[in-house]
């Protein structure tokens, strides 16, 4: 396994974006919703509303942020590969190439 942290996290955004992600959100909503809507609701259906709009925020939240992450990292690999190729780099360009020996 890689010890690049960047593999994983697009891993779990993948899965997160996908139908199965989706899904799992969905029912999570839902059943908060449902729960939420209880007229008497017993004291473990108030805590687990509680814990579901925890998970759902804490998801949205580690979402915002691994993406936040994989984009930095993105644009520090970017800038790093412009910048090693501009210092490596020895052909020259349009009349340069001519005057080399």
């Amino acid at each position: 396994m890689s010890n690049n942290p960047n593999v994983p996290a697009r891993i779990f955004l993948t899965e997160l974006s996908s139908d199965s992600g989706k899904g799992i959100m969905n029912s999570l909503s839902a059943l908060c919703e449902i729960l939420e809507n209880k007229v008497d609701p017993e004291p473990v259906e108030i805590r687990l509303v509680e814990g579901l709009y925890n998970i759902i925020e804490n998801l949205k939240v580690m979402e915002y942020n691994i993406r936040s992450y994989i984009n930095e990292q993105d644009i520090g690999i970017k800038s790093s590969e412009k910048l090693a190729s501009l210092i490596e780099s020895r052909n020259g360009y349009g009349s340069s190439v001519l005057f080399n020996d």
